[in-house]
């Protein structure tokens, strides 16, 4: 649906063609040189001519992103994975699919040269050909929203790293929260041709001097804006439109209005104990225990009074001792005997603080409050401490208690972990391979194997006597379990392991026992069922005080394998990963680490038609130089 405001203030409406599917509207352009306009929809571009009939489809295309015109005049359109160059139904179309990744938006440089703003970072196209990604910078290997190209600049709007500003490739310049931008999430780029860019976020609009490549201000709801979600901006002369997701709204780019004038603050009501006072100057009264003392107020402000700020200042010292709050109750829990000054003042968006009204207040003591009495609160003081010692007592000693439970429980789940690693069935089928190389009269291969198969046996057993072992060890026993695997299954599958270098700075060492019963599953439940060659990823990485572990085959996956499943293995790999879990957990109570494990079925998980299996484990480590 395309709605069109008349010079008269009318609303007319068009349906557009919506026989693809959905056919939002993405963006509206003035073609250069006409007062005909491209309305980019999400299955087609249309043209419109104000105040003509309803606009025609000129090009058909899915899954439209973007569109921008070149220096000459010619229109380029982005979709998910295609780039059309012209605005016709012959326009030359280039096949972008073997980009693997979104496209998001496009800024033309030249009528040759352009730049892509994709779900995986920023790449250059020139010529017709292929483009080729940017790289001169990491940070811009990220989710890109809009780009903007600017009298030699490049702008970059991404999804939640701010904005960053490019020439010839390099960064120059990068817009943050932390440089006061009103959101590091970036939904569109508008440049307004007059040295202004206007940014679109989900808390509000941005503006940006492009001259100078500085922030000028922010405006949110605050402001006026209808909501903070930013959808789309235009400008005609010197009125901004903005659509937010509550509506549109406009105003004079140059002359937003500020009230300065600060409110006037009254006291309402004074509250201590039981009882109620109209506020004077003055307020005495005898200690009362338990007993909170408050003090309600407010101010007189017209427009956005939920925006009015107030400060108290409880100890007379105007200097730091101001607290802000957007609470109209001062509270002050069990208020000793004494005597104090209270000062309030307010001020609302944009103005100054007003000038503070005065409370003067005198708490007088009780009886036990006078010297004579503080002996005796010393003494009950000595016995509070006792009391308090001889609860850390207790507690160290229930501490020392649970601490001898947890290993107990640690030593049965490492043996059920044991259990679990190397279970009858690969033992069964381990000797049932012996048998057959002997039958074959492939004795030395069936030695090998059985030398190998021991080894991995004596590794296993020495692992599970130890809390923690090396990465280098654990990778070791691994690498010899998997060989015995791919003999086992015929060398069907190919492996590999990646370690990250931040690894190899530092020697790592994790619990044994928790990768082994993953690549278990990987290969008997996904690789081995498979038809054809299989492969199996085992990526390591430094997550701060954790081994990020993620085991990837392109197997059969995780629910098919489940759908073939009998009764018995199945309670058996749920009860290794239960396990694994649980070891996790009894970590977590002894040092705080949180590890974690995860699986996901790549068919069914946004990995687009790839079948197998991701697990990813989080395991707290020992980390030394």
């Amino acid at each position: 649906m395309l709605n069109v405001m008349t010079p008269g203030g009318s609303i007319r409406r068009f349906e557009l063609d919506s026989t693809g599917g959905r056919n939002s509207v993405l963006g509206i352009m003035a073609q250069p040189g006409t007062s005909e306009l491209l309305v980019a929809t999400d299955n087609a571009i249309f043209n419109y001519s104000p105040g003509g009939p309803a606009p025609k489809p000129v090009l058909r295309m899915r899954n439209i992103k973007d569109m921008d015109f070149t220096p000459d005049g010619k229109l380029r359109v982005a979709s998910r994975n295609r780039l059309a160059f012209g605005s016709t139904a012959d326009a030359r179309m280039l096949d972008l699919s073997a980009l693997e990744t979104q496209i998001n938006s496009i800024a033309c440089v030249t009528d040759s040269t352009y730049y892509l703003g994709t779900g995986s970072g920023l790449f250059f196209g020139a010529n017709g050909g292929f483009p080729v990604p940017v790289q001169d910078d990491p940070r811009l290997s990220q989710s890109i929203k809009d780009l903007v190209w600017i009298n030699g600049y490049l702008w970059v709007g991404t999804s939640d790293q701010g904005i960053f500003v490019l020439k010839d490739d390099q960064v120059v310049r990068h817009f943050r929260t932390a440089d006061h931008l009103v959101s590091d999430i970036c939904q569109q780029l508008y440049y307004d041709g007059n040295g202004r860019l206007y940014v679109a976020t989900n808390k509000g609009l941005s503006i940006i001097d492009t001259r100078t490549r500085t922030l000028l201000r922010n405006l949110t709801s605050n402001d006026g804006l209808m909501s903070d979600d930013i959808r789309g901006i235009s400008h005609a002369g010197d009125t901004l439109y903005v659509a937010t997701s509550n509506g549109l709204c406009y105003f004079s780019r140059d002359h937003i209005p500020v009230d300065t004038v600060p409110p006037t603050v009254y006291l309402n009501a004074i509250r201590y104990g039981d009882s109620s006072w109209i506020p004077g100057q003055y307020f005495q009264h005898l200690y009362e225990w338990k007993s909170t003392f408050e003090v309600e107020f407010g101010a007189i402000a017209f427009d956005l009074p939920d925006l009015v700020e107030y400060q108290y200042n409880f100890s007379n010292d105007t200097s730091a001792g101001w607290v802000t709050t957007m609470s109209n109750i001062v509270p002050y829990p069990r208020l000793q005997p004494g005597d104090y000054t209270l000062l309030i003042r307010a001020r609302k968006y944009k103005s100054g603080w007003s000038k503070p009204v005065v409370l003067r207040i005198s708490i007088l003591p009780r009886w036990y409050q006078e010297w004579w009495a503080r002996g005796i609160l010393v003494l009950l003081g000595i016995m509070a401490i006792l009391l308090v010692l001889r609860y850390i007592v207790a507690r160290i000693r229930g501490g020392e208690r649970r601490k001898t439970e947890y290993n107990r429980r640690i030593a049965e789940l490492e043996a059920k972990a044991l259990t679990n690693q190397m279970n009858p069935h690969f033992i069964f089928n381990s000797l049932n391979s012996v048998q057959h190389l002997i039958l074959e009269k492939e004795e030395k291969q069936a030695l090998n194997f059985l030398a190998d198969f021991a080894t991995l046996m004596r590794q296993m057993l020495n692992n599970s006597r130890k809390s923690y072992i090396s990465l280098e060890d654990e990778i070791a026993f691994l690498t010899r379990y998997i060989e015995l695997e791919k003999i086992r299954f015929a060398n069907s599958f190919e492996y590999k392991f990646d370690m990250s270098q931040e690894l190899k700075e530092y020697t790592i060492y994790i619990p044994p026992m928790l990768i082994q019963p993953i690549l278990e599953n990987a290969i008997k439940h996904g690789l081995a069922p498979k038809n054809g060659s299989g492969h199996l990823l085992v990526r390591l990485e430094l997550h701060g005080d954790l081994l990020y572990c993620a085991v990837d085959d392109d197997g059969i996956g995780w629910e098919h394998a489940n759908s073939i499943k009998t009764g018995k293995l199945t309670k058996h790999e749920s009860t290794a990963l239960s396990v694994i879990r649980e070891r996790l957990q009894i970590i977590k109570s002894f040092n705080g680490s949180v590890g974690k494990l995860e699986i996901i079925d790549k068919f069914n998980s946004g990995f687009g038609n790839k079948a197998g299996t991701l697990v990813e484990i989080l395991i707290p480590i020992v980390k030394m130089l």
